[in-house]
Formats: structure tokens, sequence, C-alpha cells
């Protein structure tokens, strides 16, 4: 009966684990194969550099319990190889580790001198951020146009037609040009003399200007 029990809290467990990660985060298994001595010392830290992990994500850490262990310890043990202040260990295989908390975080291998050939990795948990899409700009409002130029009207010229003309009080000038036909005279009627003619034009001559003065 107790072992029928912890086979199905065992049970319950992984199935929460699993729908946690389903929903929430990705799943990765490091370095994307088994948890051991690398190729080459940078091995863990590049192919960590290359992804961002969130929280709710989850690693996998694949090894034989026989042969490997997970150790998760501060920076300075990381950076040394050591175990003085381990806050997690693992050591039956394959181990899942969730990643409930925002930071970095270091993990090594402490059986013999792997740590120092390169079996230790570092990563960086972000907060789920939510992008969202840029708010457009509004449009500029169109410019308004200018108001039409008008040119100003040009005052008409006055018309000196028909021999008119304005004096300076505005009226029309009058300008009489008449001259008054001077009379027929016959060099023999009456005996008029040639000193007579010349008296009357000059009369004429006196009326036609007196005319025009009047006329002004």
């Amino acid at each position: 009966m107790a072992l029928q029990r912890e086979l199905s809290i065992a049970l319950y467990v992984i199935v929460a684990i699993s729908s946690f990660d389903a929903s929430f985060g990705l799943r990765y298994t490091v370095g994307d194969a088994v948890w051991s001595i690398p190729i080459s010392a940078n091995f863990y830290s590049n192919w960590s550099s290359s992804i961002v992990f969130y929280l709710g994500d989850s690693l996998v850490f694949d090894f034989e319990s026989e042969l490997s262990n997970v150790i998760q310890v501060p920076k300075q043990d990381y950076e040394n190889c050591i175990t003085h202040n381990p806050s997690k260990i693992l050591t039956v295989g394959p181990a899942i580790i969730v990643l409930n908390e925002e930071g970095v975080f270091y993990y090594i291998c402490n059986i013999s001198n792997y740590c120092d050939l390169g079996q230790k990795l570092t990563i960086v948990v972000h907060k789920h951020s939510i992008d969202y899409p840029p708010t457009p700009s509004p449009s500029p409002s169109p410019l308004p146009l200018p108001p039409p130029h008008v040119l100003p009207s040009l005052a008409p010229e006055p018309s000196l037609g028909n021999g008119q003309g304005t004096n300076m009080s505005g009226s029309p000038m009058v300008l009489d040009t008449t001259i008054a036909p001077s009379p027929v005279m016959n060099d023999n009627s009456n005996g008029v003399s040639g000193e007579n003619r010349m008296r009357s034009l000059g009369v004429i001559i006196i009326s036609s200007g007196l005319t025009f003065r009047l006329a002004l």
C-alpha cells in the first residue's frame, strides 16, 4: 500500500512538472547532448550564450549517476571549481531544474577534475517581457493653403478725349478755340483803308483771347 502511494505521488509530480513546462516555459537539454566532459573548455558557455532563458523554462542534465553529477554553486566556487557553498546537489540523472528565479546561476560537476576540463555551466534567467506593437504616429495634418493673392485694382487714367480736361476743382475744362470769322470786306466798299482792316483784325484777336480766358 505504501509503495503504491509513493508511486502515485511520483507520477503526480512528473505530470505537474510536465504541465508546468508545457504551459509556461521551454525545456532545454544542456549542451543538446549528454552532460559530460566537453570537447572544448568553452563548449557549455557557447551553448548557453546562444539561448535566452526565461522564468518557467527548465534545464535537463542528461547523465548517468555513476559518471557525473550537478551541483549549483555561487560564482566564486564556479570560477575555482570548488563546492564550498553548494545550494543544490543532484546526483541522479537525468536531472531536471526548473528556472523559477531571475538572475545568474552556476552549475558544475565536482567528480575528479571534470569541472577544470570544462564540465560547468552558467546561465542568465530573464523575466518574460510583453512586447507591445509600436503605436503608429498620427499622420500630419495638411498645411492650409495660402490665401489667393489679389492684385490691387488700378484707377483708370483720366480721359483727355474730345478736347476736355479737368481743372483743379475737378470740373471739366472747356477750351474754346473757335475764332470768329472776319467780316468780308470789299476794298472798294465805303472806302475802308488798309489801316482800318488792321484795327478790325486786332479787335477780333482781342475778342478771341477774352473768350479763351473766360472759358478757363
